[in-house]
This record gives structure tokens, C-alpha cells and sequence, in this order.
């Protein structure tokens, strides 16, 4: 899945040198975070995705693409190995990935596929699988760990296996992942610093949503997804207003959590890609950051003043993204708790989804819909041009109170984007239906 990208920072002028050789090649603090979790049987971080290839298709001229993107990747030739206390990323000069070949229906084949885990210490960290479902119909899957990718590699490397398949000559990679994180070591920003812990001071560290379950003393990770479409008139709302689709969503579901928690200040989390630099755009590897959107209500102001506020954080956070979200939650004294996530429990992410391919011609790849992701968060909503979807902890929530929320927050998007003077707890209670 993609992350709100900060389009609208400052593009670095830095230049990412090449590392020496010889030189150890760190994790990000990012990557810090999902070793951790890997090393404590937590390791519920794969990135997914698949598409339906209609045509005629080749599976071994398939495969040697995929094979040449790997190794066009140093990020998809690395494992992790621990010296010293300390992680290590190892890049290996070449690996041979595997196009699982399958004949039969997809579905089974592919929860099979997606339900193995990888061994961060041999690698590949990616997989791949192929399932013919009948003549000229194939469901093509990638799989990651997070260690080594985001939302934004997968797209990466399925446009560049699909530009090989045609024979195309893809440009030399300039900057790769372990450039980036021996290079982001050494990056200090005390100005990033400062403004998160201004802004994050006092925040609740948690959000009270009222759940069907007790939660557990630890999270298990059991997801499922809720999907709705939204309205015409919605849908057009959003493209029709003077913010991005990130600020109108977000200052909506501020709204609709705060209104179902009975609370005033409202956190939200969101992945940023750091992809800012030119030399960054068709990298692969995890340039992921999570930035935590704080939102007060206090004083029961308009929609349109809460909007107004999301703008302004949104501008903000991104100014001052580059601090690891690892690093604000320490810095902080956030809590550390198995049952619930620090600072934000609920996510959101904002984008498009996946259009249409043509990896040869009469041959079409388009998004094949896959299984819900563990959940990570208690929730997260995901906000697609048409469709809502909301990944949720089943450990929570039942589906009918995912879907009611699903509802809540459509019903509060189709008021800030018609009638934003209206005031958030004024909301006639029929606009949020029970």
C-alpha cells in the first residue's frame, strides 16, 4: 500500500553518495523497529500485492524479468545477520528468485503463498508466484518483507517487470537502498526534533474507541477488511475541494473518532514516503516514515476551522518528517505496550488504486484483490478515489461496527464538503447514524 507523499516539502538538494565498499551498511531506524519485532515473533510486516494478467503471457520471459529487476536492486539481494548486538544489511551479489508456477483456482493457492514467512538471515526477502486460472488468465503475485520494501517498491517493481517483459532498456539505478541508509545515519535534523515534541506534547497516548471485545493483553494481529463504496456526490466532493483528498479524509475521521471516543484531541498516523529526492523516485527499498497527525477539537469548532487544522499540521508534519517515528516515541516516553500501538492506533492512507497495464500487447495487468493484511492497528482506513476500506483487529471490533464506522465517516465527509460551517459536536445525531 502507498503513503501520503510529501509532494509539497522542500525537495532535497543533498546529494546521496555512493557508500565505500567496505562499509557496514546500517538499519534505518525504521528497520530497527521491524528487526526488533521480527526477533520477538511479532513479524506480521509483509508488503503484497497482485495483479490479473489477461493475454497471452510467457512465464519464462516473465520470470527472467523478474530476475533482472532483483538484481538491478541491491534493497532485493539483501538479508539482516546480528554481530556484536548490532543489525547488519548484507547485500549479495546475485540471487536466483523462484516464479512459483500454479495451475488451478488462485484463491487457495494464493493464502498459501502469502501465509509463509521468510528467513531474514538467508534470504531472498522476495517471492513471487504465477497462477494460470484458465486460458490466457494468470494471477501474478509479489511478496516482500517490510525490511526491504514499501507500498511504492511494489508499484516500482511490477512497472519495471513489465517494461523488461517487453524488452525495453530501464536507465542504471542511481542511488541504491544502502546508499540511502549509510547516508540517513549520519542525517540529524534537531529542528524536526524540537517541532514534534512541541507538537506531540500532552497528546493522548491513547484513543478510547468504544470495542466489542475487551482487548487483549496482547495483540494477535487476527485482520479483517470492511469495504464500502463511496457516494457519487461524496466522491466528487472531495475532488472538488481546495484541500488534498489526505486533509479532507483526515479532518473527517478526526471528527468521527473523536465523536465515537468522546474525546477532544485526536492523533492519527500516517506513512510518508522519503522519496523527495530525485535520485529516490524509482528506488526500491523501505523509505517508509510514519508521522503522527494530532488534531484538537476543543471548543466545538466548525468543520471548516478543523479542516483549516488539518492543513496546517499536514504542511507542518511533512516539513519535519524526516525524524523516525521510532525516535519521537522515545523521545517522547511514549508508552510501550503489547496490546496496543504508542502514540496513534489508527492509520490512514490516502491514494489510487492500481490502473491498468500493458506489459506486451493484447496483453492487460490489472489489480487482483488480495486477502486483508495482519492487522497492525486497531484500524486502519484506507481511502481509494471510490472505495473506503478499513482494515480492523478482529481481536475489536465485529464487522457491523467496522461498517457502521465506515458509514459514520462518509456521512462526515458529505457534510465538510458541502456544509463545512457546521459545527462538529452539533452534527445532528442522524447525520451519524447508530
Amino acid at each position: 500500500m502507498g503513503g501520503l507523499r510529501a509532494r509539497m516539502a522542500r525537495v532535497a538538494r543533498t546529494t546521496i553518495p555512493r557508500r565505500s565498499p567496505d562499509a557496514a551498511i546500517p538499519l534505518t531506524s525504521a528497520q530497527e523497529r521491524l528487526w526488533f519485532l521480527s526477533r520477538t515473533a511479532d513479524d506480521t510486516y509483509l508488503c503484497w500485492a497482485a495483479h490479473r494478467l489477461t493475454g497471452p503471457l510467457d512465464p519464462k520471459a516473465l520470470a527472467a524479468a523478474l530476475t533482472e529487476v532483483v538484481n538491478r536492486h541491491e534493497a532485493l539481494r539483501t538479508s539482516f545477520t546480528e554481530e556484536n548486538g548490532r543489525a547488519t544489511q548484507i547485500v549479495h551479489a546475485h540471487v536466483e528468485v523462484v516464479l512459483d508456477y500454479v495451475i488451478g483456482p488462485a484463491h487457495e493457492a494464493v493464502a498459501e503463498f502469502l501465509g509463509r514467512g521468510f528467513d531474514l538471515a538467508t534470504g531472498p526477502l522476495i517471492r513471487a508466484l504465477l497462477v494460470e486460472t484458465g486460458v490466457d488468465e494468470h494471477v501474478f503475485v509479489l511478496c516482500l518483507h517490510h525490511l526491504i520494501s514499501d507500498g511504492e517498491t511494489v508499484g516500482v517493481i511490477f512497472g519495471e517487470v513489465y517494461a523488461l517483459y517487453r524488452g525495453e532498456v530501464l536507465p542504471e539505478v542511481k542511488v541504491q537502498f544502502p546508499d540511502y541508509a549509510v547516508w540517513a545515519s549520519g542525517r540529524r535534523d534537531t529542528s524536526a526534533a524540537d517541532y514534534w515534541r512541541r507538537e506531540l506534547d500532552g497528546a493522548p497516548g491513547f484513543l478510547p474507541l468504544p470495542t466489542d471485545r475487551v482487548r487483549p493483553s496482547r495483540a494477535t494481529h487476527r485482520g479483517d477488511r470492511c469495504s464500502v463504496p463511496l457516494p457519487q456526490k461524496v466522491a466528487e466532493g472531495i475532488r472538488r475541494a481546495d484541500h488534498t483528498p489526505f486533509m479532507v479524509v483526515m479532518a473527517a475521521l478526526a471528527v468521527v473518532l473523536a465523536r465515537l471516543a468522546d474525546v477532544d484531541d485526536v492523533v492519527v498516523g500516517s506513512p510518508v514516503a522519503d522519496r523527495d529526492h530525485p535520485d529516490l523516485e524509482q528506488s526500491v527499498g523501505f523509505y517508509v516514515n510514519t508521522l503522527a497527525f494530532r488534531t484538537r477539537l476543543a471548543g466545538n469548532p466548525t468543520l471548516g476551522d478543523v479542516l483549516a487544522q488539518v492543513r496546517e499540521t499536514t504542511m507542518s508534519g511533512l516539513d519535519h518528517r524526516s525524524l523516525p517515528f521510532d525516535v519521537v516515541v522515545d523521545m517522547l516516553g511514549g508508552r510501550r505496550d503489547l496490546s496496543f500501538n504508542p502514540i496513534f492506533q489508527v492509520m490512514l492512507v490516502t491514494g489510487e488504486p492500481g490502473g491498468v497495464h500493458h506489459p506486451a500487447p493484447g496483453l492487460t495487468a490489472e489489480s487482483w484483490a488480495l486477502s486483508a493484511p495482519p492487522a497492525r492497528f486497531d484500524m486502519t482506513v484506507i481511502a481509494e478515489a471510490t472505495h473506503l476500506h478499513i482494515d480492523y483487529a478482529t481481536d475489536l471490533f465485529d464487522a457491523p461496527t467496522v461498517t457502521r464506522f465506515a458509514h459514520h465517516l462518509i456521512r462526515v465527509l458529505e457534510v465538510l464538503t458541502t456544509t463545512p460551517d457546521i459545527r462538529v459536536w452539533d452534527i445532528p445525531l442522524a447525520t451519524i447514524p447508530t
